[in-house]
């Protein structure tokens, strides 16, 4: 969505103006103006960031890092194998698209859009049994 409206400190609506290339970022604006902070926000789509995973031939995109964070998506198509195991960091998973089931070490948990789950660090898991395609944001938190 371009021209996402963002209030703000003095009230003038900040946009993000402008395609991203490949769903990348878009600094926000107001006007012509880029709007004053430390770091520029940044925008993006979910299928800018898929558009982008497929682009370089990935199922998994980090797409944006921080002093001890890294954000990304998953992509998994039927059949397809969920590589990971465990992580160094502590591993948040939002589900955006499609049902399956969250291994975590021998328990089997079923996952759909909306929920929601922190896995820790040092834990083995993995997504499976997913039928359709399936769709996960996940954040990297050094803990």
């Amino acid at each position: 969505m371009a021209g996402v409206g963002r209030d703000d400190l003095d009230g003038r609506a900040a946009t993000a103006r402008g395609p991203a290339p490949h769903g990348g970022a878009r600094p926000l604006t107001r006007g012509r103006e880029p709007v004053p902070t430390g770091r520029a926000p940044q925008f993006f789509t979910l299928a800018g960031l898929l558009e982008q995973a497929r682009f370089a031939d990935q199922h998994a995109l980090r797409f944006h890092e921080g002093p001890g964070w890294a954000a990304g998506v998953l992509q998994l198509k039927p059949g397809q194998h969920d590589p990971q195991t465990e992580h160094d960091r502590d591993e948040l998973y939002l589900v955006l698209r499609g049902e399956g089931i969250l291994r975590i070490g021998a328990d089997r948990h079923p996952v759909a859009p909306g929920d929601f789950w922190l896995v820790p660090a040092g834990t083995e898991h993995r997504f499976e049994g997913y039928r359709q395609e399936f769709v996960v944001f996940q954040v990297l938190v050094a803990g």
